[in-house]
């Protein structure tokens, strides 16, 4: 701090109404300011980026800011005593330290980094248990959580360490994953907790089937099943025992999951049951040669009987060969001239997918001679 000032003065002493002030010690303090004290910064903690407010003495001329271990810092220095700065990308727990030439100043107490990653869910224990038992959530990052679900309902939590939360399960939770929400993204648990007397659904068989047919669903929870929905559309349905129930597939449900309901909940199936529309093609064949016939669908779902493809075929040397094509007319009927040919023909309407998925079955008239 010496040689500054000697340096300062040999530098200025030239300058005859400098060298009159620099010997009357007037610009002692510009030639050497005093060094900075850091007495308190807000907010106290905080993950990446969050901005704090430092307040001291002597901020004037401040070179670098950092966060422990030494990561420097963008900041504003706003007056003597503020400084505004952001906590720095790989920052960790530790002291604030404001520096310039005259010196270094140290924060009294340390800055708390959190979080800065999305939470993750380990594990929990126990893995079942009903309306107000205590659980313990295992992870990591769970610091500043914001709150813990039971399958989508909220609870009270406490967050013990930055690897586990203590809970409770909440009234009205029904049987599913726990999820763990921060300011940096929410966690979900690969496996579902447990709450007895919740149903789950386990499966169901068939997969697809036409309206009025009948689907059993295995699970659990089924000796007070209150309904059954298929794509929300209600079933009616009987309880085979507390862990399957055969449900009748309701007229204007469309493809989508089951859902499975008793006073504790509702359950829905991962997969969807696809709803398929059984349809039937006729065939006549009149002179030189004309086939006609209808598609009509047994449920009366228009969209697979309108400008639908029909193959006539003929059976030729063992199999069975396409001799033409058509589409059927806005009324389902169909009709196309063929080559007048002896020999078995019929009718085909291939199977295809709806846009709200459910399926047109295919169909195949019965064979009609030409002779």
């Amino acid at each position: 701090m010496a040689a500054a000032r000697r340096s300062f003065v040999r530098r200025f002493a030239s300058i005859p109404a400098l060298a009159v002030l620099l010997s009357a010690g007037l610009l002692v303090d510009v030639a050497s300011a005093a060094a900075p004290a850091i007495t308190s910064f807000s907010p106290q903690s905080g993950p990446f980026g969050t901005p704090v407010t430092i307040r001291g003495n002597n901020f004037m001329g401040t070179e670098d800011v950092q966060f422990f271990p030494n990561k420097s810092a963008t900041f504003t220095v706003h007056s003597n005593t503020r400084i505004t700065t952001t906590v720095p990308d790989q920052a960790q727990t530790g002291p604030i330290k404001v520096i310039k030439a005259e010196g270094t100043a140290t924060s009294p107490s340390d800055f708390v980094v959190t979080a800065t990653a999305a939470p993750s869910i380990d594990s929990f224990s126990p893995t079942s248990g009903p309306m107000g038992s205590a659980v313990t959530v295992n992870g990591t990052n769970f610091d500043g959580a914001t709150s813990v679900k039971f399958n989508g309902v909220s609870t009270t939590f406490s967050v013990k360490s930055s690897l586990k939360i203590t809970t409770t399960v909440p009234s009205g939770a029904t049987t599913g994953p726990i999820s763990v929400t921060t300011g940096n993204g929410t966690a979900t648990s690969r496996t579902a907790f447990t709450v007895p007397g919740t149903p789950t659904v386990g499966g169901f068989s068939p997969s697809s089937g036409p309206f009025d047919s009948r689907v059993v669903i295995t699970g659990q929870s089924y000796s007070n099943v209150s309904a059954v929905k298929f794509n929300g559309v209600s079933a009616s349905f009987t309880i085979n025992s507390a862990t399957q129930v055969t449900a009748i597939v309701p007229r204007g449900a469309t493809t989508g999951p089951i859902s499975v309901t008793n006073p504790n909940g509702t359950a829905f199936g991962d997969d969807p049951f696809t709803i398929k529309h059984l349809r039937r093609v006729t065939l006549s064949l009149s002179g030189s040669l004309r086939a006609s016939g209808m598609v009509m669908v047994l449920d009366g779902t228009a969209a697979c009987t309108d400008e639908v493809a029909v193959r006539i075929q003929r059976f030729v040397s063992g199999s069975w060969r396409t001799v033409g094509t058509t589409v059927t007319d806005e009324d389902a009927s169909y009709s196309v001239r063929v080559a007048n040919r002896e020999g078995r023909h019929r009718a085909r309407t291939p199977r295809f997918t709806l846009d709200n998925g459910d399926v047109c079955a295919r169909a195949t008239s019965p064979a009609v001679s030409n002779v």
